[in-house]
C-alpha cells in the first residue's frame, strides 16, 4: 500500500465573489494531516523525560494552537456571511450571577433558542468577553433577524444610532446596524485571547447557527503566478505577516513557518 502524501503552500479562501484571501507559506503543509495523538488523553507521563523548559514550551504552544484555530475558525464564519446588526449582550447582577460562566450561557442559550422560534432563518455568530470585573458579556453578530430596537438617542464614534433590544430581559444591551462586514469580521475576533480560552478551557467558547456559510478553500503546491484563478481582477486591500512555531511530525524538532496572508477584492 502506498501511502500518498499531498503538500501545500499556497491556501486561498473564496468569501463571497467579491473578497478572497491568499496565504503564503514559507514551509509546504501537509493536506489532511492528523496528527497520531489525536484523540487520545495527554498523560502527565508523556512529559516525564521533558525538561522544565519543554513542558512550558509544549503547555505555551497548545495555547497559541487552540486560541488561533477559534480565531481562524471565527474569522471565516464572519466573512463569509453578512450581517445587519453588531449587538451586544450584558447581565444584570441583581438576575444573573454574571460571574459564572456555565449560568450566563445557559440564559443565553435559551435566549437564543426563543429567538430562533421567532426568526427561523436568523444567522448569529457570538462570542464571550470577560470583563476586567470578572463578569461575562457577549458580542454578536445577526442577521435575517427582526429585533424589537429601541432607540437609545446615543451614537457610535462614526455617527451611528445605538439601539436597545427591547426584548432582552437579562441586562443591558445594545445593537447597532452593520455597514462593514470586513471590519466587524476583524473586531469581533479581538474578543477570543489567550485568558479566555483558559477560562472557558473544555467549554463552548463561540455560538454559530447552523446556517451560516462557510469561505470555498483551494490548496496549491505551486508559484501563486501559476494557479488557475484570474486575480488581476482583484486589489489588495491589507496585507500582514506571521512566523507560525510548531514541532515537526517528522523530526519532532522546531519548525518556524513564515506566513503571509493577503486580502484582496473585486475591482
Amino acid at each position: 500500500m502506498v501511502l500518498l502524501i499531498k503538500f501545500y503552500d499556497i491556501k486561498i479562501k473564496q468569501f463571497d465573489s467579491k473578497h478572497i484571501q491568499v496565504i503564503r507559506y514559507s514551509k509546504p503543509n501537509i493536506t489532511d494531516y492528523v496528527s497520531p495523538s489525536k484523540g487520545k488523553k495527554k498523560s502527565v507521563i508523556d512529559e516525564f523525560n521533558l525538561s522544565p523548559e519543554d513542558i512550558i514550551y509544549r503547555r505555551k504552544r497548545s495555547n497559541k494552537v487552540s486560541v488561533n484555530r477559534t480565531i481562524n475558525t471565527l474569522y471565516d464564519l464572519a466573512r463569509s456571511n453578512s450581517w445587519e446588526y453588531f449587538v451586544t449582550l450584558t447581565f444584570n447582577p441583581d438576575k444573573v450571577d454574571s460571574f459564572d460562566y456555565n449560568v450566563v450561557t445557559k440564559k443565553l442559550s435559551n435566549w437564543l433558542i426563543v429567538l430562533r422560534r421567532n426568526n427561523p432563518n436568523v444567522k448569529y455568530l457570538g462570542v464571550p468577553e470577560r470583563h476586567k470585573t470578572g463578569r461575562y458579556h457577549f458580542h454578536f453578530l445577526f442577521a435575517n433577524v427582526s429585533f424589537n430596537l429601541v432607540d437609545s438617542g446615543k451614537f457610535t464614534d462614526k455617527g451611528l444610532p445605538i439601539y436597545n433590544i427591547g426584548n432582552y430581559k437579562w441586562g443591558f444591551s445594545t445593537a447597532i446596524k452593520v455597514y462593514d462586514t470586513n471590519g466587524i469580521s476583524k473586531y469581533i475576533c479581538k474578543y477570543i485571547t489567550k485568558d479566555l480560552c483558559f477560562d472557558t478551557k473544555d467549554k463552548k467558547r463561540y455560538w454559530r447557527s447552523k446556517n451560516l456559510n462557510l469561505p470555498k478553500v483551494y490548496e496549491y503546491d505551486t508559484n501563486i503566478e501559476n494557479i488557475d484563478l484570474d486575480l488581476t481582477e482583484f486589489e489588495v486591500i491589507h496585507s500582514q505577516t506571521k512566523t507560525n512555531t510548531y514541532i515537526s511530525p517528522v523530526t519532532g524538532a522546531k519548525v518556524e513557518n513564515i506566513v503571509e496572508y493577503i486580502e484582496l477584492e473585486k475591482i
